[in-house]
Parts: structure tokens; C-alpha cells; sequence
């Protein structure tokens, strides 16, 4: 009987734990220097400096470009919870979401580089990411989401 009762709800906790790891995009998941960025800054860019002067022409400029790879990383989670809740079969696809995000979260730091223009010159240079709780909370909650997974599979075999 318990086990039937935690087989229904166990797709509303791994969806719950999915929303959870996607909406640690509004809160800061990586620092330096102590200015901190949200994910959306870094999954969508952000413009950081803009020397004009005068206004004529940009002499310098560095800015945060568009990173399909943070997108990726907080979009997979709710996917595979919306496919936990509304398919039947499809929770393998679900779980391979979940490690994939996890996955992410965990490497995203090196993929995030700081674009710059110098005299119409535009170079891409690496910086020392110091991660934010948020992007653990956001990784762990994929992980568990990923173990209910294997939970749910394993119930309905």
C-alpha cells in the first residue's frame, strides 16, 4: 500500500525538485570580484562596461555573450519534469535530462567567457568564477530529481 501511495506522488516531488533546479536562474550562481550574476545575466548576457566617449564611437566594451550551454542547463531540468508528470513512458528520457543538467551545472563555470572590444578589436578572455550556493541548490535539486527518477523507474517495472 505505501508503496502504491509513494509511486503517485513520487512524479509531483521530481517535478516539484525540477522547478526548483530552473528557478535558481533568478538568483545569483557565480561571482567575482564581489559582484555577483544571476543566471539569467549569464545564460543571456549582460553588457558590463561601455567606454564612449562623447558618445561617438565605442573605444572599449565587455560584455557577457549569450550562453546556449547555461540556457541548456536550466532548461532541461523543468523539461524532464514536465515529461515525468505528463508521459507515462517517457521517464528514461526524464532522468537522462536530469544528469545532463546536473552535469552542467557542474562545468558551466568553464564555458562562461567575458567578451571584449578594444578599438574595434574583439577578443574572448576566461574568468575565475566563484560559485554561489544557488548553482549547488540548482545542481543538487537536479541530482535528487534524478534519483526519484530511478526510484520511479524501478516502481513501474
Amino acid at each position: 500500500m505505501k508503496q502504491k501511495k509513494l509511486k503517485s506522488i513520487l512524479p509531483y516531488i521530481i517535478f516539484v525538485l525540477s522547478v526548483i533546479s530552473s528557478v535558481m536562474i533568478f538568483f545569483p550562481i557565480f561571482s567575482v570580484n564581489d559582484t555577483s550574476f544571476t543566471g539569467l545575466e549569464i545564460a543571456f548576457g549582460k553588457e558590463l562596461v561601455n567606454l564612449s566617449p562623447f558618445g561617438i564611437d565605442d573605444v572599449a566594451t565587455a560584455e557577457l555573450p549569450f550562453n546556449m550551454f547555461a540556457v541548456v542547463a536550466f532548461a532541461l531540468p523543468l523539461i524532464g519534469g514536465v515529461f515525468t508528470i505528463v508521459f507515462k513512458k517517457g521517464q528514461v528520457f526524464s532522468l537522462a535530462m536530469f544528469v545532463v543538467a546536473a552535469a552542467l551545472f557542474f562545468i558551466l563555470d568553464d564555458y562562461i567567457l567575458v567578451e571584449y572590444t578594444l578599438f574595434g578589436s574583439t577578443n574572448t578572455t576566461s574568468v575565475s568564477w566563484q560559485n554561489e550556493p544557488f548553482l549547488f541548490i540548482a545542481a543538487f535539486a537536479s541530482i535528487f530529481a534524478a534519483i526519484g527518477e530511478m526510484l520511479h523507474i524501478s516502481m513501474t517495472e
